[in-house]
């Protein structure tokens, strides 16, 4: 079978369109696995400040807020690329 000009390219068309919506799952399924890890990165450092302040140990204060603004600083990036990808 012989395909003309027109079915050739709309043949081609559909092919990209399939791919580009693969990538883009693609895409998506890496932005959610990613954000997964980080989150419970930022979980595991939530759980280690407040062990901290339940043991009443001697860490300094400057340590805590640095573990607190590092927490927040990843976490609100993670949560507005999830609104924005999905």
């Amino acid at each position: 079978m012989v395909m003309t000009q027109s079915e050739r390219e709309g043949a081609r068309i559909q092919f990209l369109a399939a791919m580009e919506t693969t990538i883009s799952l693609q895409e998506r399924i890496r932005t959610l696995l990613t954000a997964v890890v980080a989150m419970t990165f930022c979980l595991v450092g939530v759980e280690m400040i407040q062990s901290m302040e339940v043991a009443e140990t001697t860490v300094s204060l400057d340590f805590k807020v640095m573990m607190s603004y590092g927490v927040i600083s990843v976490m609100i990036p993670l949560l507005e690329g999830m609104v924005m990808t999905f």
